[in-house]
């Protein structure tokens, strides 16, 4: 299961906001709290609101695009108004945001989870998404040493 990090606020990094700005992620230990933090502040995650993180909220796979996008320091053309994909248009409120994050990581090798002209955005991501993306970018035996420290 994903821990849900919705993506679709603008970055944090813009509004200088740490785990201590998000009521869910009070009660983690010091060196969590550490690692939250330096992921809001390099704007991989946002939070789903000015005060939730939605640390217990699936990931839906248009965060997980911006996410994989970001941690593998893709190219993204912020510019991008059209999608390769049917279903990924630049004026969804909801998820109009990933459509670069998307189309890079179409770009890349990092893809194996994107076919069939279509990703659902919306669509609830998946541990298949995340062990092929993981795969791809550590190794099989890089994605069991990640979790072996959850």
């Amino acid at each position: 299961m994903f821990l849900a990090l919705s993506l679709s606020l603008p970055s944090a990094a813009a509004f200088a906001k740490t785990s201590a700005d998000f009521t869910d992620l009070k009660d983690l230990d010091a060196a969590t709290k550490a690692k939250f933090d330096a992921m809001i502040s390099a704007g991989i995650f946002d939070g789903v609101s000015d005060t939730s993180f939605g640390l217990k909220d699936e990931m839906n796979r248009a965060q997980f695009a911006k996410v994989a996008a970001l941690i593998y320091g893709l190219e993204v053309d912020k510019d991008l108004k059209t999608s390769s994909f049917t279903d990924v248009k630049a004026d969804d409120q909801a998820n109009g945001y990933a459509l670069p994050y998307i189309e890079a990581i179409k770009k890349s090798r990092h893809h194996g989870w994107l076919r069939f002209g279509r990703i659902r955005p919306c669509g609830r991501g998946h541990e298949g998404a995340a062990g092929c993306v993981s795969d791809q970018g550590l190794g099989p035996k890089g994605r069991g040493a990640t979790n072996a420290g959850r």
